[in-house]
C-alpha cells in the first residue's frame, strides 16, 4: 500500500469519525421530536404524586409572602389555571426572567416531581436545551391524576426560585 492510499484511508476514517456522531445526534433529535416525552411514569405517579389538596392546606389561610429577590419563572404553557384539566400529552413552555443585578444560570435548572421531589430534570434535558430565557417542550406525557412539579432556577448570585405547580391530568 502506498503512502498516498494510506493517507486517503486516514482522511476517510477521520471524516467518518466526525460524520457518524453528528448523524446519530440528528437521528436522536428526530426520534425525540416524533414521540412525547414521558415525564412521569404511571408507577412514579402512584408513588410520588401529590394529593389534590390536603385537609391541612384547606384549613390554613394562605397569606401572600413577599417574594425574595431573584429570578422569576413564568409558566406560559399550559395556562396556569387551577380550573383547567390537562390532557396528556401537553406542551410545557417556561420563561425565566432575571433580576437586573444577576443573569440566570441555566445549569441550576431542576424539575422535581411530587411530594418526595423525584428529580426528572434529566428527562427534560435529554429532549430540549434550557437557556437563560427558558425552554419549550412540545409534548410531555404524564398519567391521569393529581400532580405537583417544582421548577427551580437560580441566578449568578446563587438566589433561587422554586414555584410549586399543581395540576390535574385527565
Amino acid at each position: 500500500m502506498t503512502t498516498s492510499s494510506r493517507l486517503r484511508q486516514r482522511r476517510l476514517a477521520c471524516a467518518l469519525a466526525l460524520v457518524v456522531p453528528l448523524e446519530l445526534l440528528a437521528a436522536r433529535q428526530r426520534l425525540a421530536a416524533a414521540a412525547p416525552l414521558l415525564l412521569v411514569s404511571r408507577d412514579e405517579a402512584r408513588r410520588y404524586a401529590a394529593p389534590a389538596a390536603s385537609l391541612i392546606e384547606k384549613a390554613l389561610p394562605r397569606t401572600p409572602l413577599e417574594a425574595p429577590p431573584g429570578p422569576r419563572i413564568d409558566l406560559l404553557r399550559p395556562t396556569p389555571d387551577a380550573q383547567v384539566r390537562l390532557k396528556s400529552p401537553f406542551p410545557i413552555e417556561v420563561r425565566f426572567i432575571a433580576v437586573p443585578d444577576a443573569a440566570i444560570d441555566p445549569s441550576s435548572f431542576r424539575v422535581l416531581y411530587g411530594n418526595l421531589r423525584l428529580d426528572v430534570t434529566s428527562r427534560i434535558l435529554d429532549q430540549v436545551r434550557v437557556a437563560a430565557t427558558g425552554f419549550s417542550l412540545a409534548e410531555a406525557a404524564i398519567p391521569p391524576g393529581s400532580h405537583r412539579l417544582l421548577l427551580r432556577v437560580g441566578d449568578a448570585r446563587s438566589r433561587t426560585r422554586e414555584p410549586d405547580l399543581r395540576f390535574q391530568v385527565d
